[in-house]
């Protein structure tokens, strides 16, 4: 169990390196990558999205070589014997410029086609600036735009590279047939022609193949990895989401069990007790329940006064009745301990007192005495 959490996931294979990493990154590089390149897409983004970034960070490092390689050869282009050489670097140079620009602009098919074009610009230019005409020993300069069909794999759709593989061929065989030749040359048109022709042609479409199923390939894999990530998000998803339910779970026992015995103890004429509504699930409910258990407290306390009240008024009225029959001085009853009853039989005293003193005075009728 322990070596399976030690290898590492699919998620950690495909993301991006993290934001702490990238800001240690060379600061010439942030800065080009800034010029050039089309803002880095988020790790959750989607695949089309970082297959596009992906491209265009290749590109963008395709034009910084291509950039330093025209500059650098500035100088031998202006004290060379080719006049040509400085009038195609400084080409190149704006070539790349553009390239650079559309790049940025999230064009990435034409800032690809110009990187292929200017890639291919170095062996069509010495081919066609050759002095005195083709030789056997300037042949090798058509093989060289095979890597143009490279580098166009690895920044345009993979069926480019067969219209590519498809131009350079048109081009090897009117630079073969048609430009003008040394002795050389021929002298081996005319026993092997065809030989010399298809065999530079046989390499374009070879390498058009071998890089459309490459790039097949690789796209392919992007793919699956791309569901692989996917599912296993997926997985965490709803591994999280069981978790969640569980303790959802867990939270709402222990609320129903609080108002279970909430509900009990009011029932049972025991002492009130609130629900606590922090962190409870069921908190929009909870108000109201208080509420009503707090009104069936107040209810409870208000009838247990009137029985209590009721309880004391009969043992009043009961004692009022003992008084006038045995003409005696009213006696508080033994439980009376109500204020508002004090106050009654206070009143109830001093009347039975006046009536006495009316009755020793003789002004009191004798149907009021009896």
């Amino acid at each position: 169990m322990n070596n399976m959490n030690m290898q590492p996931s699919t998620n950690d294979i495909l993301m991006p390196e993290p934001r702490s990493a990238r800001s240690r990154q060379w600061l010439g590089a942030r800065l080009w990558y800034g010029w050039s390149c089309i803002p880095e897409p988020p790790p959750d983004a989607p695949l089309m999205q970082r297959e596009k970034f992906r491209r265009a960070r290749i590109a963008s490092i395709l034009l910084l070589i291509l950039q330093i390689y025209a500059i650098t050869s500035l100088p031998a282009g202006f004290s060379g014997t080719n006049k040509f050489l400085a009038v195609l670097l400084f080409i190149a140079i704006a070539v790349n410029f553009v390239a650079m620009l559309l790049n940025r602009s999230n064009k990435l098919t034409l800032a690809g086609i110009l990187i292929v074009v200017s890639i291919s610009m170095t062996p069509i230019t010495n081919i066609l600036t050759t002095p005195e005409g083709l030789s056997l020993s300037t042949l090798p300069l058509f093989d060289l735009l095979v890597i143009s069909l490279v580098i166009c794999a690895s920044v345009l759709p993979g069926y480019y590279v067969f219209l590519f593989a498809s131009l350079n061929s048109a081009f090897i065989a009117w630079g073969i047939l048609a430009m003008p030749h040394k002795a050389d040359l021929t002298a081996a048109l005319q026993t092997s022609g065809p030989g010399l022709v298809s065999l530079p042609i046989a390499i374009q479409f070879v390498t058009a193949f071998v890089a459309f199923i490459w790039v097949q390939s690789a796209s392919k894999a992007i793919v699956r990895a791309d569901r692989a990530e996917q599912i296993a998000q997926l997985e965490h998803d709803i591994a999280e989401s069981r978790q969640q339910v569980a303790q959802q779970k867990v939270q709402l026992d222990a609320a129903i069990q609080e108002i279970t015995h909430a509900l009990l103890s009011s029932n049972n004429e025991r002492n009130f007790s609130r629900i606590s509504t922090q962190g409870n699930p069921l908190w929009t409910i909870i108000g109201p329940i208080n509420n009503i258990l707090a009104r069936m407290e107040r209810m409870r306390h208000s009838e247990h006064e009137y029985q209590q009240i009721s309880m004391e008024l009969e043992q009043l009225l009961e004692a009022v009745r003992v008084a006038r029959r045995s003409n005696q001085p009213l006696r508080p009853p033994a439980y009376g301990n109500s204020a508002r009853l004090g106050i009654l039989y206070q009143e109830i005293a001093s009347l039975q007192a006046r009536d006495n003193r009316l009755k020793n005075s003789g002004l009191l009728s004798p149907y009021d005495r009896g």
